[in-house]
């Protein structure tokens, strides 16, 4: 279940920022060529991104490849990487949780808000990438299940 939702949100991912990479591609050919830019490609293909970027950060935390600095962990063997990931495990959750509670009160507040270029399109849709992939990512951390962290020499796993 698990490997399917990261296959999903990986092709959300893949085709947003696609998306992304085509507008943007395309505005650059209609300023250049025709000096007529479209204004409301610029503000998709950045919310595309936005979107894409968070979701990369859920497929980040999944796969154990998030930065981490162990040059202290490595020193303390096994038993230190075990408290470190524990550690990391509960700073994740509070800032998850975090995260989760202000971006979701923002969106609540801006869900009645349009797109400056969009007249008629929620803002809402925008707002909504930082707590969907939050709460994905807190779920992920709090459901039972296999969490890769490190390997047990203390390094990301492939």
């Amino acid at each position: 279940m698990r490997e399917r939702l990261l296959t999903i949100i990986n092709t959300i991912a893949a085709l947003l920022l696609a998306g992304a990479v085509i507008m943007m591609t395309f505005q650059i050919l209609l300023r250049t060529l025709f000096a007529s830019p479209l204004s409301w490609i610029e503000e998709v293909s950045r919310y595309s991104f936005v979107w894409c970027v968070y979701l990369g950060c859920i497929i980040a935390l999944a796969n154990g490849t998030h930065i981490r600095v162990l040059v202290l962990v490595e020193r303390f063997g096994k038993r230190g990487q075990q408290l470190s990931d524990a550690l990391t495990w509960v700073v994740n959750v509070l800032a998850f949780g975090y995260l989760l509670y202000w971006s979701a009160d923002l969106a609540w507040k801006y869900k009645d808000a349009t797109f400056y270029t969009l007249p008629g399109v929620s803002q809402l849709i925008f707002y909504l990438a930082l707590p969907v992939p939050t709460a994905i990512m807190l779920l992920w951390l709090l459901i039972p299940g296999r969490h890769k962290l490190t390997d047990n020499a203390g390094t990301p796993e492939a």
